[in-house]
């Protein structure tokens, strides 16, 4: 079984579209590293120079318009209202650089660019995956293989083997550059914060779930291959489920308890809300009002309902795939 693990890797290492699949993530890395640094970087002091006239106006009207002495109160003294409407008493802090000028930190990477950078990685995993026995079928090398392999459990195996450890090896490589590089443009650029320790254990978890979410993938994208044995009418049929996904998760009332886009965001982003206003009643003469309901999925519902459907689907590729003639 190792040995065809192996044979798997080497083959898998000198496609194509591995290497395509490659450069394009490195591109798309590079581009949204240079956007963090963009983002992330100091005014320069021509910016702060221009800005200085601006920022003293600011201040300047600040001071005369909140404060017990300021034309807030007098303005709420003509027109009426309380405090906590007008909210004459809160001074805004004093206007400086670093609240006049607006800039991405560590954590606002975090929560933005890393996330970016994990889901094209886990989009190729999926292609990756499909293409890869797909190419086998639609070449006819697939029944060369089982003639020298006949055992078709192993060549299966062996294959799904081969992608996953591909997977993990490379996304782990992968994401631990995206997070590196990012805490270290946020330091360069003095935007990490009061607490990066904190921001350094968020981008870990999610490290961690897009890694799983991208070996989910893969391992869907090679059963769904092994189904259609067709890239184009694997490729169809995705976009087609996801579109049908979607409409009914937003569109159709309920079916968000089934349908797998809230998973996947309960999975990633944490947490998946579902507001319901169906409990509504007769407030006036004038109409109804409605009680809003909130539905929360957490992260390990999700989790657990993607890796059911990876497992169903795997299955089923398995047993077409030992019963279904390979030419």
């Amino acid at each position: 079984m190792t040995s065809l693990i192996l044979a798997e890797l080497r083959r898998y290492s000198k496609r194509t579209l591995f290497m395509v699949g490659i450069i394009g993530i490195i591109g798309i890395q590079v581009t949204l590293l240079v956007n963090a640094y963009v983002s992330s970087r100091p005014p320069t002091a021509a910016q702060v120079a221009e800005a200085q006239p601006w920022m003293d106006e600011q201040q300047k009207w600040n001071e005369e318009y909140y404060g017990p002495d300021g034309d807030c109160l007098r303005e709420q003294e003509l027109n009426g209202g309380s405090n906590e409407d007008w909210g004459c008493l809160d001074v805004p802090p004093p206007v400086t650089v670093d609240t006049y000028f607006t800039r991405a930190t560590y954590e606002d990477l975090a929560v933005g660019a890393f996330p970016a950078m994990a889901s094209f990685f886990a989009i190729f995993s999926f292609i990756a995956g499909v293409s890869f026995i797909t190419a086998e079928f639609s070449s006819g090398s697939i029944s060369n293989w089982l003639t020298f392999e006949p055992r078709r459990m192993r060549v299966f195996f062996s294959k799904l083997s081969a992608l996953l450890i591909a997977t993990g090896v490379i996304g782990a490589i992968n994401l631990s550059v995206s997070a590196l590089a990012l805490r270290f443009i946020s330091a360069i650029n003095g935007s990490l914060g009061d607490d990066p320790g904190k921001i350094d254990r968020i981008v870990l978890q999610e490290g961690g779930r897009w890694l799983l979410g991208a070996l989910m993938a893969v391992a869907i994208g090679f059963a769904i291959g092994t189904l259609l044995r067709s890239a184009s009418l694997a490729g169809g049929v995705t976009v087609l489920f996801i579109i049908i996904d979607l409409m009914a998760t937003n569109m159709a009332r309920d079916f968000w308890r089934i349908t797998v886009t809230p998973r996947l965001q309960a999975w990633f982003m944490g947490d998946y809300m579902y507001i319901n206003y169906d409990e509504c009643y007769t407030a006036n003469a004038m109409g109804q009002e409605c009680t809003p309901i909130e539905h929360h999925l957490t992260q390990a519902q999700g989790g657990w309902y993607l890796l059911a459907c990876a497992a169903v689907i795997v299955t089923a590729a398995l047993l077409v795939f030992r019963r279904r003639d390979a030419a």
